[in-house]
């Protein structure tokens, strides 16, 4: 049953890439911080280095036989409006 379970789990991660990741966060560009937190709900972590600028951050992981998947995504609001971002970790990808 865990070759099973590890078998189905390798193969739904391989499905996910990080290019249709990189691709649904572009889509997320000009949007309001008001309709980005009703999606994505509370950031984990904010930081307002200036007046204009507000930084969101967000943060998933995960564990697979002892080995740890994780992804911080970052949003770059400039004036309440999602100017970029960007993501660190080993497991910042999407199906």
């Amino acid at each position: 049953m865990k070759k099973l379970i590890l078998l189905t789990t390798l193969a739904l991660l391989g499905c996910a890439t990080e290019t249709k990741y990189k691709t649904q966060l572009n889509t997320w560009i000009q949007s309001s911080k008001t309709d980005l937190v009703s999606h994505w709900g509370v950031p984990d972590k904010t930081y307002k280095p200036d007046k204009e600028t507000e930084l969101l951050a967000y943060k998933r992981s995960t564990k697979i036989n002892k080995v740890k998947y994780w992804c911080t995504t970052t949003f770059i609001l400039k004036n309440n409006i999602v100017d970029s971002w960007k993501t660190e970790g080993n497991d910042c990808t999407s199906y």
